[in-house]
């Protein structure tokens, strides 16, 4: 059954918002109203009321809307219709508390409490339109050229060697605003930078992508200046992006071709999270998919598929930290500005290890947390004590 446009009375944001002809926000819209929204798009769009969806027709698919939103802008300009599958939600600057519980319940995976099953490690999830790139800590380092070697020799990838993998660096720290310092350094920073000097350490300066002089230290919980450059700012301003939007599986057909691969991937099967009024999943038939959702998604959706390739989910790193923490009173230290003020990684120290098989860097910098996310990795002693800590 095909759609014809219907106008309908819906409240939507009345907010400045850079995706607003890019983006379909499922939280506001109705299995009809959804319907208009995506023919509005220019995507072909049938009901299919035996299997209860609704079924898209488009050239590509991607699964996440953060780093991989770079691809958007090199398929949408070779002609594709581009359709970006985001789980989380949309948000601009004006919508940003900078508040601890709101921003992590809004733009977080899991509300930032994601930890491994024996509870050893945590970890921080973007879940939000630009994902991790809308809430991370702005620093934005190049990939050293001796570690691009190192994959290109190694591990046979040829193209991390070329002169085209650095341009295509360039091109995309020229995109996000990336500056080479931040004149407005938080106090944390300040108080490293004291220490390396008093130890006669090497301070390194960190680019961001940021102007020189904004001074913000809350990113993580977005950026209410709107001057930090994420891919929802920047690259997915040509895609269509259907946001509440959960990836559920692959669907993938008999491969008839000669290829040796026996299945091929045509399509994603989606739901559309906390939003009753509408019904029906939706079928999303491409040409191209692409998973872009992150390390720790990716494999999960790909077993969902039931892809059995036994390098699923064997080969995630993550970087073990350990958090040192002091009380600085005011009146102790001749150190200008609040911890909110100023940017939040702008230096760190290097310390490189050769005792092992492998060189190990250890990086100092200081981290940015909220009263709850704090007490959260404080050592359990009683509540007494973890009261007076945080007091």
């Amino acid at each position: 059954m095909g759609y014809q446009l219907e106008k309908e009375n819906l409240i939507k944001p009345k907010k400045k918002r850079p995706l607003r002809k890019a983006i379909v926000e499922t939280s506001y819209e109705s299995d009809t109203t959804l319907v208009n929204s995506l023919v509005e798009k220019g995507l072909k769009v049938i009901e299919d009321r035996k299997l209860n969806v609704f079924k898209i027709e488009c050239d590509v698919v991607i699964v996440g809307s953060g780093c991989g939103g770079v691809a958007v802008v090199v398929l949408v300009k070779s002609g594709q219709k581009v359709v970006v599958v985001e789980k989380g939600h949309y948000f601009v600057a004006e919508d940003y508390s900078s508040l601890e519980g709101p921003s992590l319940s809004q733009l977080y995976e899991s509300g930032e409490v994601l930890s491994t099953l024996h509870g050893k490690c945590m970890k921080l999830a973007g879940s939000t339109v630009g994902g991790g790139l809308a809430v991370n800590w702005s620093a934005s380092i190049k990939i050293p050229t001796s570690l691009l070697k190192k994959w290109a020799l190694d591990h046979k990838i040829l193209f991390f060697g070329t002169s085209d993998y650095v341009y295509a660096m360039d091109i995309v720290c020229k995109i996000i605003g990336v500056t080479e310092r931040c004149s407005k350094e938080g106090f944390y920073n300040q108080v490293l930078k004291k220490v390396y000097k008093n130890y006669g350490l090497k301070v390194e300066y960190l680019p961001w992508n940021c102007s020189e002089d904004h001074s913000c230290s809350s990113y993580c919980y977005g950026c209410e200046a709107g001057d930090k450059r994420g891919t929802d700012i920047t690259w997915l301003v040509d895609a269509v992006i259907l946001t509440g939007c959960k990836a559920e599986r692959f669907i993938l057909e008999k491969n008839h071709s000669v290829r040796i691969r026996k299945k091929k991937c045509v399509g994603l099967i989606t739901s559309i999270c906390s939003n009753k009024k509408i019904t029906k999943r939706l079928e999303i038939k491409a040409k191209v998919m692409r998973t872009a959702s992150g390390s720790l998604l990716t494999s999960p959706l790909m077993l969902s598929s039931g892809l059995k390739n036994p390098n699923i989910r064997k080969n995630l790193h993550l970087h073990p930290i350990l958090m040192v923490w002091r009380y600085f009173p005011e009146t102790l230290t001749n150190l200008p500005g609040k911890t909110f003020q100023g940017g939040i990684i702008t230096s760190l120290h290097k310390i490189l290890s050769h005792e092992s098989e492998f060189d190990v860097q250890t990086v100092i910098e200081e981290p940015t947390l909220g009263p709850a996310s704090f007490g959260v990795l404080l050592p359990w002693v009683s509540g007494h004590d973890t009261k007076k800590k945080l007091l």
